[in-house]
């Protein structure tokens, strides 16, 4: 007999599967967005644009993964992550990140602006 909690027929686990599936994917679609303004972002910035600390626990990582998987995002060298949707002509810049033609800078980090570092001080 079934009581309800899924045990007979795996119902509850189905939808447990499925809810989860579907916050991977949404997770896959805010790093689309994240990352796309900028084209290239290493993971420390992709993990501050995309707001990961506010997501729930382990789900940067599995959104991460699946945006991999699914060639939505492209691992780079040094821990950088490229975005997949379309081609990027590069531009090196002495010292610093590489930046992408008209794209964004990625923000600097909260201890560059506060220190006044880039500001022409």
């Amino acid at each position: 007999m079934d009581d309800g909690a899924g045990t007979g027929d795996g119902s509850v686990s189905k939808r447990h599967t499925s809810r989860d599936e579907a916050i991977v994917q949404a997770g896959v679609q805010l790093l689309r967005q994240a990352i796309a303004p900028y084209g290239v972002l290493d993971r420390p910035t992709l993990e501050q644009v995309a707001r990961a600390d506010s997501w729930p626990e382990g789900g940067f990582e599995a959104a991460l993964s699946a945006a991999v998987d699914a060639g939505v995002i492209t691992p780079l060298p040094l821990g950088s992550y490229e975005d997949s949707g379309r081609s990027h002509p590069t531009a090196e810049v002495a010292d610093g990140p590489t930046v992408t033609e008209g794209q964004r800078r990625p923000p600097s980090s909260r201890y560059g602006r506060d220190a006044g570092v880039g500001r022409g001080r």
